[in-house]
């Protein structure tokens, strides 16, 4: 503070241990800085030349909302969740983008903690450059999860003195699924070959279906009104496409490959199962 002076005598443990540690100074107020000076004097009155250090108090923490910190799994390019296989491209990681406005100051922190599957991964903290505060963002990447696992990604920031930031911390999470669920079609036919049911089936929920009968196509099951005048029909032009909750389509399922005609009309009975 400018006013407190102190004088030591040095003992034979301080000079043993070869420093001499001072409790008790004045702290400055939040966010000023305390500057010491020290000087040795030997018993002839000889004094060293001055050495002096300072530090800031900084006990406020941070804000996340002040930095407007947020963050993206980028790797999930439509935000559903879901990381599918186009999306992953064989990559063996995915990448987190992590935003902030110009409040943030180079030098601070951003910590992440990253599990995949419910396992913590090691954490990571990043100090912030100027570039990075000019950019404002940054990307991490981290290792996959397993298929079916999720890996969730949660972002806190700290100041340079070590002041960690309060909840509520950003995160995001994605679920991998480069699966593509499996499709099928089964159906019974009279002597005349008229289907009087045609099921579709896949195995797994959540995801969209297109059905392709002859030039007709749906999204929901259709309707006898929807079915009226089909007619014969080849059957390698009865189908269904699906395309599951994290975007892989399914291979094709056709009634059959070939060529023979079957009838389809508002008398058959149309289903999708899911199984």
């Amino acid at each position: 503070d400018g006013t407190t002076t102190r004088t030591i005598a040095l003992t034979a443990d301080d000079v043993a241990a070869g420093k001499l540690v001072t409790t008790g100074w004045p702290l400055p107020a939040d966010t000023k800085t305390l500057t010491v000076t020290a000087t040795l004097k030997d018993a002839a009155g000889n004094t060293t030349p001055q050495a002096t250090d300072s530090a800031t108090l900084d006990v406020t923490a941070p804000s996340n909302a002040d930095v407007n910190l947020s963050i993206e799994i980028n790797t999930d390019t439509n935000n559903n969740s879901w990381v599918s296989a186009s999306e992953l491209a064989g990559a063996n990681n995915f990448v987190s983008h992590v935003m902030f406005n110009n409040k943030a100051i180079a030098g601070d922190r951003i910590v992440f903690t990253v599990t995949n599957g419910g396992s913590a991964l090691p954490s990571l903290t990043h100090i912030l450059t100027q570039k990075d505060i000019t950019d404002g963002f940054l990307d991490m990447s981290f290792d996959k999860p397993a298929e079916g696992g999720v890996q969730k990604v949660t972002v806190n920031y700290v100041d340079a003195a070590g002041n960690a930031a309060g909840a509520p911390a950003p995160s995001d999470s994605a679920t991998l699924d480069t699966t593509a669920a499996g499709v099928g079609i089964a159906s019974s036919k009279s002597p005349t070959d008229h289907l009087n049911v045609l099921t579709f089936s896949v195995n797994e929920a959540g995801g969209s279906y297109t059905l392709h009968i002859g030039t007709r196509s749906f999204t929901n099951i259709p309707t006898a009104a929807d079915l009226t005048g089909l007619g014969k029909i080849p059957s390698n032009e009865i189908w269904m496409d699906y395309v599951d909750a994290a975007g892989n389509p399914s291979t094709r399922e056709y009634l059959a490959l070939d060529t023979s005609l079957v009838t389809v009309d508002q008398d058959t009975a149309i289903s999708v199962l899911y199984v």
